[in-house]
């Protein structure tokens, strides 16, 4: 286990500096933060967006439910950070009751001026180059979005501490082809793209317990548009406790159907063979949500996901041979 209080040393430090002289403000970008009840960890959140070496247009923080005396009080201390790093600051305060993470980046998105926007929540925060080298990507690059790697952990007070750091890469060939075999682009708090293109594929489907990020990729590259990654991890990502495990599982075990059902839609334009891929890959992922809470759940989706996908059983046999370590 790693322990990366440096790198929130250094988050702070590059803050101060940005707040007394000024950075290179990016006009382009709109980064939204949803927030509920993570007084203090929104502030380190906040703290890592003002840090970047390109600072972006505006900030929205949407209040998923927040009432309290103390977020307001942060509310007004953010306002006066951004006002002296020159970022433009708004809060969206209309979810007066909590609607979730999905719900919450649509208002964001709703109510941004930046012509792309990235994501960020509010238990996560970027390195300062993220931002940076995600635009030189879509630049360069002619992409609709850009994804990165990410150090998962846990936070101890502002440490770090890192479990393990993301694997993923650009797969060769086919986006189209490989999105419907995996989520290759990882976490929302990884991910600038831009706003037009969310809008054309209706944002993210709050109705979902989970997946909504996955889902969101699938439809903007079934849609046309390709994506760009940067394997360099570029976010602290927080990884839930032992807590979270049950609740993941059955928030799986819901989306799951919700979605085979969704992409059976004429409108995505999905052939039996693709539709059938997709299905395997999402009981595949509802195996591995299952796979410390219920082992019998367990083996039936992966096994529902070997007899959709009967030449490839590397995934299913993964998430089958976690049972039994």
């Amino acid at each position: 286990m790693t322990v990366l209080a440096y790198t929130l040393f250094y988050i702070e430090l590059y803050a101060l500096y940005v707040a007394s002289f000024g950075g290179g403000v990016d006009r382009r970008v709109s980064v939204i933060v949803p927030t509920r009840n993570r007084v203090q960890a929104l502030g380190r959140a906040v703290r890592s967006i003002l840090a970047q070496t390109h600072a972006p247009y505006e900030l929205i923080v949407v209040n998923d439910g927040n009432e309290n005396a103390e977020f307001f009080q942060q509310i007004r201390l953010i306002d006066l950070d951004c006002q002296k790093a020159g970022v433009r600051f708004v809060h969206v305060g209309a979810l007066s009751e909590a609607r979730g993470g999905g719900q919450a980046r649509n208002a964001g998105i709703e109510a941004a001026r930046g012509e792309y926007v990235a994501f960020l929540d509010d238990d996560d925060a970027w390195l300062p180059e993220k931002l940076e080298k995600q635009l030189d990507v879509v630049t360069e690059a002619s992409v609709s979005g850009v994804a990165c790697g990410a150090w998962f952990g846990r936070w101890s007070d502002d440490e770090f501490l890192v479990l393990k750091r993301t694997k993923r890469k650009l797969p060769n060939g086919c986006q189209r082809r490989a999105i419907l075999r995996g989520n290759f682009l990882g976490t929302t708090s990884g991910f600038l793209v831009l706003r037009q293109a969310l809008l054309d594929v209706g944002g993210f489907d709050f109705r979902l317990p989970c997946l909504q990020d996955y889902d969101v990729y699938i439809r903007l590259i079934l849609g046309g548009r390709q994506v760009g990654f940067i394997s360099e991890p570029l976010i602290l990502y927080r990884v839930g406790g032992g807590d979270q495990i049950s609740k993941q599982y059955n928030r799986h075990v819901a989306s799951t159907k919700m979605l085979i059902d969704k992409y059976r839609g004429r409108e995505f334009g999905l052939t039996g063979a693709e539709l059938n891929e997709l299905s395997a890959t999402f009981y595949n992922l509802a195996a591995k949500a299952a796979s410390g809470v219920d082992r019998k759940a367990a083996l039936k989706a992966a096994a529902q996901s070997a007899c959709l996908r009967p030449l490839q059983v590397e995934a299913p046999a993964r998430a089958l041979f976690a049972l039994f370590r």
